[in-house]
């Protein structure tokens, strides 16, 4: 892999906050799914927008708006043609909110909804029929059948401070690793790393960041997990000292290194991976 960065084809719309909201359907498609409109931070007003990106094109094209503005949800892809957007606000408040994104109908549905209504959420994907759904600010742990549309609740994982816009990413055929986030009621930060495992429905605790970050992006690539830039400030507002960090997680021995830095200081961004390679 290069480790390197390059620039792409903009955004349609200008957004001042994505954390969540965005991933991609199969190796060539990423879903960016409402957030806050340009200006904004955390009380900003959502939007119902739906773009997609072409890797193979470095194109976007608008595609079908959700049937209500949101903001601070969490979005992942099961298969290769669909994805969720679970919880988030709407407009101001938490949301019990499941809908459903096909790429090949360009359409949305209403899915089985969440046991109860949450926002500044994670989500990750095992295999093809199952989604995790975490809500850091009390260790709820959620997982959710495509083909049972339906919820069952799962072991539950103790992070200090309880984070919240955590990043998540799929470290194996059995596990997806939960990392980093902005800790509950404070504009601390946590440098936590855990490992879920499917199987055993049971939690791990993995080697710890080399920063504490809240509200950073992540994906993956082959077999390693991604965190980049973020909110790095102990004390103040959330959105203090931000940073253009990228670290590499390495599941098979349990190790963070650092990587190239972003070309710009970046938090609450939408990040997707495509393909073995790529992160976006």
């Amino acid at each position: 892999m290069a480790d390197t960065w390059t620039t792409k084809t903009a955004l349609l719309g200008t957004r001042s906050t994505h954390g969540g909201g965005q991933c991609g359907i199969g190796t060539n498609t990423a879903y960016l799914v409402g957030g806050i409109a340009s200006g904004g931070v955390e009380g900003g007003s959502a939007v119902d927008t739906n773009e997609e990106y072409s890797q193979s094109g470095d194109s976007w094209t608008g595609k079908a708006v959700m049937a209500g503005p949101r903001k601070f949800g969490a979005v992942t892809s099961i298969g290769t043609d669909k994805l969720y957007y679970f919880g988030g606000q709407y407009p101001t408040n938490p949301t019990v909110n499941n809908a459903e994104y096909s790429k090949t109908g360009n359409s949305w549905s209403n899915k089985t909804v969440l046991p109860a209504a949450t926002d500044r959420t994670c989500a990750g994907t095992i295999g093809t029929d199952k989604a995790y759904h975490f809500k850091g600010e009390d260790g709820v742990h959620r997982e959710y059948s495509q083909s049972g549309n339906s919820w069952a609740t799962k072991t539950s994982a103790t992070f200090t401070g309880w984070p919240r816009y955590q990043s998540a990413f799929e470290s194996s055929s059995n596990t997806l690793v939960f990392c980093q986030g902005q800790k509950y009621g404070t504009a601390g930060k946590t440098d936590e790393t855990k490992e879920y495992s499917q199987s055993a429905d049971s939690w791990t605790n993995k080697a710890s960041a080399p920063y504490a970050r809240g509200m950073c992006g992540h994906g993956q690539s082959s077999n390693k997990g991604y965190a980049y830039g973020g909110d790095y400030s102990t004390g103040g507002a959330s959105w203090n000292d931000v940073r253009n960090y990228t670290a590499e997680y390495d599941p098979s021995g349990n190790s963070w290194v650092s990587k190239a830095n972003m070309p710009g200081n970046r938090e609450s961004m939408g990040c997707a991976s495509l393909g073995t390679y790529y992160t976006y």
